[in-house]
């Protein structure tokens, strides 16, 4: 009975913000095109989180939030800025040990 509660209590929790008119969409992934540093090719990816429901993509969004991310490891990826300009100093801060990965934040 206690675990029902808890579970009734969080999605109470989860349906506050739905009543808000700018309900927030979830990112979307697009591919990007991949990075080479120090003779290594890394694949980049931007997410993309837009707030305006008009808008049908994503990219199209002017005030869409943008967030660029290169695969440097089986699972680790490095956060590059809001483009793929950022991602050779992120990747090569990573390879020296400079910048964390996502796991270890």
């Amino acid at each position: 009975m206690k675990s029902l509660t808890l579970l009734v209590g969080f999605a109470s929790l989860a349906l506050v913000g739905c009543g808000d008119s700018t309900a927030t969409v979830g990112a979307t992934r697009f591919e990007q095109q991949p990075v080479t540093v120090s003779g290594t090719t890394y694949q980049v990816y931007m997410l993309v989180r837009s707030t305006d429901l008009a808008y049908s993509n994503p990219l199209n969004d002017p005030l869409a939030t943008r967030a660029v991310y290169a695969r440097v490891g089986s699972s680790a990826t490095v956060h590059c800025g809001p483009s793929i300009n950022g991602c050779e100093a992120a990747i090569r801060g990573f390879n020296n040990n400079t910048v964390r990965n996502e796991e270890e934040m």
